[in-house]
């Protein structure tokens, strides 16, 4: 975390750490190169508590009526969240989606 971050940005880190994972700032992970550049990549968007969470989910392989279960809302949303992840983070399907959430510290390998 650096200076100018932000609330958001410490709560997302906080949601991170307390559920196992670890979390780069999109500041530090621009510093540092964390970014890949290339065709169809944006800069890193960032994510709500919730979407984080649902990332996870996803990334465990759950399927969106388990992650719906597990979070306590409903499919439709999970459905949700899961479109605004892919658009967020610039990925097309749920493997590309796991893939940029490691490439940017919301999850740990």
């Amino acid at each position: 975390m650096r200076d100018g971050d932000g609330a958001e940005e410490l709560e997302l880190a906080r949601a991170a750490v307390l559920s196992g994972g670890s979390y780069l700032s999109p500041s530090v992970a621009a510093l540092v190169g964390g970014v890949p550049a290339g065709p169809g990549r944006r800069a890193p968007a960032s994510l709500g508590p919730r979407e984080v969470e649902t990332l996870r989910c996803i990334a465990q392989g759950l399927t969106h009526r388990q992650a719906a279960h597990r979070l306590g809302v409903t499919e439709q949303t999970v459905n949700t969240y899961a479109k605004r992840l892919r658009r967020k983070l610039g990925a097309a399907n749920k493997a590309e989606l796991t893939q940029r959430a490691v490439e940017l510290g919301y999850l740990s390998v």
